[in-house]
């Protein structure tokens, strides 16, 4: 059975409180994977691109972590993730 965390925010910018979060999140769950969702709203000129830029720095040499670009909402993307993606039999932790 999959263990699969997730970590919606906006992450304007993404900084070293919010890796530890996921860290902390990943490790405690002990979740096979770790999905980052990044929301899409602009703010003080950081776009999504550039959040997922910096997530993919912070997390280049730790395959547990999968970062994506969340639609109109990072929550409204994990609702959509739990009711249409997740494998069945798994288990879902929320950050």
């Amino acid at each position: 059975m999959e263990k699969i965390a997730l970590l919606p925010g906006g992450f304007k910018p993404p900084h070293a409180g919010h890796y530890n979060a996921a860290k902390w999140l990943a490790t405690n769950t002990d979740a096979d994977t770790t999905i980052i969702f990044i929301g899409p709203k602009q703010r003080d000129s950081i776009t999504q691109e550039i959040s997922r830029k910096l997530w993919n720095l912070y997390t280049i040499n730790d395959p547990r972590f999968e970062i994506r670009l969340a639609g109109i909402s990072p929550v409204r993307d994990v609702y959509d993730f739990i009711e249409q993606d997740a494998p069945i039999g798994s288990t879902i932790f929320l950050g």
